[in-house]
């Protein structure tokens, strides 16, 4: 493969032609079906290199920092197992396994978990919390109904779920951090001083739809934050808009198919993001891609956006770190993770398609 510089995403998708209602066969070589086979067996070995000796996949302080300064989070790793869960490579296998036993040494009692493991020192600095209990619990394929009804005691009278558990408990530099989002208009504050975020709830939602609970109030809001362009606003811990999309096409494979509708509305401006990503060919571009292909979206923007990421892994397998939560927090790890599900998913298409028609949608 010829190494692309990220810029070539702009140039890729700009001269291709825009998404319409007509049919264009857009053949698949059989020079990037290797390619993508040999970037995803890179990135797998990256990711094998990567995760810490306790299972858990590294996150740094500051994303784009030279020098990656670790957090063993739980969030990361429950990301990583989900993003692997459908590869069949013993690697990526081996990779889950070992996340989700590191997921289970953290539980906590009533089924909860933190951002931060008991073997990261600033564990106490939070509470429990929604996001990491749902993103953990659906990575385990765990939790039930009656888990579920347990946190009801955290929803607000809208039926959104809050994010903390005790939000009291929490350390002033964390709530520092959060007020400065709040004030910024993102998220929503709570009269209890507690907060609600969208990417919150769209994980809240997976888990949800996963044991088979309906929670329509919910996911009416959500759909119409999607369809208007508002969640990404309504989100006070994610930074990125592609990965929130991407949270909600996971919670609709899931079950949460009201979310589909609101996808749908948001899917011209998820085509149009990719021409705008051109200095950061890595898990935004592979999050929108993950997000129009579950769509059943198709055509050569996104075929350019693969050949962009297929560009912009670095020598050692991985892809650039993404600032992806509040305050700046992401990491390669993360970000290859991401990259290599789109990468699976559009493999697993050209496999099925062949040099079939594409209909462009």
């Amino acid at each position: 493969m010829v190494a692309q510089a990220p810029w070539a995403l702009a140039v890729l998708v700009a001269s291709a032609p825009a998404l319409t209602n007509g049919a264009a066969v857009v053949p698949i070589p059989s020079a990037l079906s290797a390619d993508l086979a040999t970037a995803i067996g890179r990135g797998l070995d990256y990711l094998g290199r990567a995760q810490l000796a306790d299972g858990a996949i590294p996150l740094c302080w500051v994303a784009t920092a030279p020098e990656c300064s670790v957090e063993d989070t739980t969030w990361t790793g429950a990301m990583v197992s989900v993003a692997l869960a459908r590869l069949e490579d013993p690697r990526a296998r081996k990779i889950r396994d070992r996340v989700r036993t590191h997921l289970e040494s953290q539980r906590e009692p009533g089924d909860l978990w933190r951002w931060w493991a008991r073997d990261d020192k600033r564990h106490a600095a939070v509470p429990t919390d929604l996001d990491d209990t749902a993103c953990a619990l659906f990575a385990l394929g765990g939790g039930s109904k009656a888990h579920l009804s347990s946190l009801q005691a955290y929803r607000t009278k809208e039926g959104r779920f809050v994010t903390w558990t005790a939000p009291a408990a929490m350390e002033a530099l964390s709530r520092e951090a959060i007020e400065k989002r709040l004030a910024a208009g993102f998220g929503q504050r709570t009269d209890s001083g507690n907060d609600v975020d969208s990417g919150v709830n769209l994980n809240v939602l997976r888990y949800a739809a996963s044991v088979g609970a309906d929670l329509p109030d919910l996911c009416r809001w959500l759909s119409d934050q999607l369809a208007t362009g508002a969640v990404a606003r309504s989100s006070l811990y994610y930074l990125e808009p592609a990965h929130l999309y991407y949270l909600a096409a996971h919670a609709a494979s899931a079950g949460a198919s009201c979310l589909e509708e609101g996808l749908r509305a948001a899917s011209p401006d998820i085509v149009r993001s990719l021409s705008r990503r051109a200095g950061n060919v890595s898990s935004p571009t592979a999050t929108s891609v993950f997000t129009l292909l579950h769509l059943g979206v198709a055509g050569p923007s996104i075929d350019a956006a693969v050949r962009a990421l297929l560009a912009a892994q670095g020598p050692d397998g991985s892809w650039p770190a993404t600032p992806s939560i509040s305050g700046g927090h992401g990491s390669r790890a993360l970000d290859t993770a991401l990259v290599i599900e789109a990468l699976d998913r559009y493999q697993r298409r050209a496999r099925a398609e062949g040099s079939r028609p594409r209909e462009d949608r």
